[in-house]
């Protein structure tokens, strides 16, 4: 089960190519922002499920306790 819970993950390729090619043919200065959510959204899904690497934080985003919300 987890051999296929870890390989689901590059099902999600298919919507990063398609935020990316969304990206891409947004060439009209009013749809400049929604150039910049498709391409926020592609980088954040690609490195959430696909990417092996681990997100460096700056130490004021890292939550260790409830505390650190405040």
């Amino acid at each position: 089960m987890t051999r296929f819970l870890a390989a689901c993950r590059f099902l999600l390729v298919i919507p990063v190519i398609g935020c990316v090619l969304l990206t891409a043919g947004v060439v009209i200065i009013d749809l400049f922002l929604v150039g910049t959510v498709a391409y926020i959204a592609a980088i954040g899904v690609y490195k959430l499920f696909i990417s092996d690497a681990e997100t460096k934080l700056p130490m004021s985003s890292k939550i260790n306790t409830l505390k650190d919300l405040d």
